[in-house]
């Protein structure tokens, strides 16, 4: 087998924004490696250059990603762990614009950022989804899915997961009685003590529901709210609970009866979900302009950013010649087949990585065979078109 080549052509964009790569730009900074062992590609002012993981990164340099092999494949790591904390490093992220037929397959999970806004998918209800479910992903796949999978659930609380039911000695503080049956327990959720610490899963419920803005567009529905804070005791409500092993939601997001997908974006201070009813829909546009069907209000996203393809066999997303790209986030260790082509954005790095496989007498002898049975196939097909069509047809 063929040991492999790794050609990387690198554009770098002068100005330091967000991690932004303007793809309209012409000014970037071209900086070009080829590689045969496992490194770190770096970024040292605005150019990039390879350093074997055994060597010391340079001062005042960003770690951009890192190769290393498997059965004489390369590999593009998801997350680049063996270097020292303090080191400056940059997170992969797959430009769609770069992958085979320029559309990606959705799954739940997947981090998708447009510009430099970033929405995970959080549900994709009625239609099919990616069925790579693998750690290791090939760089021939892609267009069909699977780079960022089922995410793990993060811990939003520091108390225990599943909350047990008071007694009924206990009253409500916010409305005050002391029912407790099973349709409406009485909790302890949060890290206020005695009876301010009692209430009513619904009335918790109620009170969270208040804090959260609705608005609609189309056939979007977006629920907006700021972090949910006790009041007393500052402690961060998560979006769901578990009571004697019962998952309850308490934000109530209303989801349709029929076809949709769910992303959320924000932060721990701002949060967004947004509901899209794709019911008799084929496709989903995403921008800044109006006439989007999901509005997305930030400067770094065009008007027109991409667009949801919705076909039988599942969401696709394409990048609508947007001016900073549309990406996936990278969250498994990539393979990287033979004889194919990606675009890797890291930063404001964009990164054409090619892979070669490194020529052989065997396969010299092979190639050469076969070229010459070619050529006589093709001369026979020339000869079989000449002798099939009258010669006084012109064109």
């Amino acid at each position: 087998m063929a040991e492999q080549r790794i050609t990387i052509k690198a554009l770098t964009w002068h100005r330091d924004s967000s991690g932004l790569f303007d793809y309209e730009a012409s000014n970037h900074n071209k900086s070009k490696l080829k590689l045969t062992e496992e490194s770190l590609i770096i970024l040292q002012q605005d150019k990039i250059i390879s350093n074997p993981h055994s060597n010391l990164i340079p001062d005042n340099s960003i770690v951009l990603a890192s190769l290393y092999k498997n059965n004489r494949n390369f590999m593009l790591s998801a997350s680049i762990s063996d270097i020292p904390k303090e080191t400056i490093r940059e997170k992969p992220w797959i430009v769609i614009k770069g992958i085979k037929n320029s559309e990606y397959l959705l799954s739940e999970g997947d981090v998708l950022r447009l510009g430099k806004v970033k929405f995970v998918i959080k549900e994709i209800h009625g239609y099919k989804q990616s069925e790579i479910r693998r750690s290791i992903l090939h760089s021939k796949t892609l267009q069909n899915g699977g780079v960022g999978g089922i995410s793990k659930v993060k811990v939003e609380r520091a108390l225990q997961t599943d909350l047990q039911v008071l007694e009924s000695s206990n009253c409500c503080r916010i409305c005050l009685l002391d029912d407790n049956d099973s349709e409406n327990q009485l909790i302890s959720p949060c890290c206020c003590t005695g009876t301010m610490g009692v209430v009513h899963v619904k009335c918790l419920q109620r009170w969270l529901d208040s804090k959260v803005t609705q608005n609609s567009n189309r056939n979007v529905k977006v629920y907006t709210w700021r972090s949910l804070n006790c009041e007393l005791c500052k402690f961060k409500y998560p979006s769901k609970i578990n009571v004697n092993h019962k998952e309850i939601d308490l934000i109530t997001i209303e989801k349709p009866k029929t076809n949709y997908i769910i992303l959320e974006n924000g932060s721990e201070d701002m949060k967004s979900v947004h509901v899209i009813n794709i019911e008799n829909k084929r496709e989903i546009k995403l921008g800044r302009g109006n006439d989007s069907d999901m509005r997305i209000p930030d400067i770094s996203v065009s008007r027109n950013h991409a667009i949801i393809h919705i076909k039988n066999t599942g969401l696709y997303i394409e990048d609508l010649k947007s001016k900073f790209g549309t990406l996936i986030r990278m969250k498994k260790d990539l393979c990287l087949d033979g004889d194919s082509v990606l675009k890797i954005q890291c930063g404001r790095t964009m990164m054409k990585i090619t892979v070669i496989k490194s020529w052989s007498l065997f396969g010299c002898f092979t190639g050469c065979s076969k070229g010459k049975d070619s050529d006589d196939e093709n001369q026979k097909a020339r000869d079989i078109t000449q002798d099939s069509f009258p010669n006084n047809i012109k064109d």
